[in-house]
C-alpha cells in the first residue's frame, strides 16, 4: 500500500488474513484489507470488508475506525440508516481523529436530511 498499489495491497491482505487462520495477524489483515479495497475505489468490496471485519472481531480496538470507514462507504451508497448507525459506534472510540470522523459524518447526515 505505501507504494500506491492499493488493489495490490488488498490482494496480499487478503491471502495474509486467510492463511493466518486463527493467528492475531488475521485480524490486522482483515482491517487492512479493507482499508486497501477502500483506497482503490473498490467502495461495495470495502464497506463488505469492514462489515466482516466488525462481524468477526467486535472486540478490536480498531471496532471505531471501521465503523467510520464504513459509515462513510454506507452514506456515499444511500443507506442513510446504517451509515448513522456506524457514525454513532464510533463515536465512542478511544481516538479523536475517529470520533471526529464519525461526529463529521453525522452532520453530513444532519446537514442532507436539511437540505431535502
Amino acid at each position: 500500500m505505501k507504494e500506491g498499489d492499493a488493489s495490490g495491497a488488498a490482494q496480499e491482505f487478503g491471502l495474509a488474513e486467510t492463511t493466518a487462520g486463527q493467528d492475531p495477524i488475521a485480524e490486522d489483515a482483515s482491517f487492512w484489507r479493507a482499508v486497501s479495497l477502500s483506497r482503490a475505489g473498490r467502495s461495495r468490496e470495502a464497506a463488505e470488508g469492514f462489515s466482516s471485519f466488525l462481524a468477526r472481531h467486535p472486540h478490536s480496538p480498531r471496532v471505531g475506525e471501521a465503523s467510520a470507514a464504513l459509515g462513510w462507504l454506507l452514506l456515499q451508497s444511500g443507506n442513510r440508516i446504517a451509515a448513522e448507525a456506524r457514525f454513532r459506534a464510533a463515536t465512542a472510540d478511544g481516538l479523536a481523529e475517529v470520533r471526529r470522523s464519525a461526529e463529521l459524518g453525522l452532520k453530513a447526515l444532519a446537514g442532507e436530511a436539511t437540505a431535502r
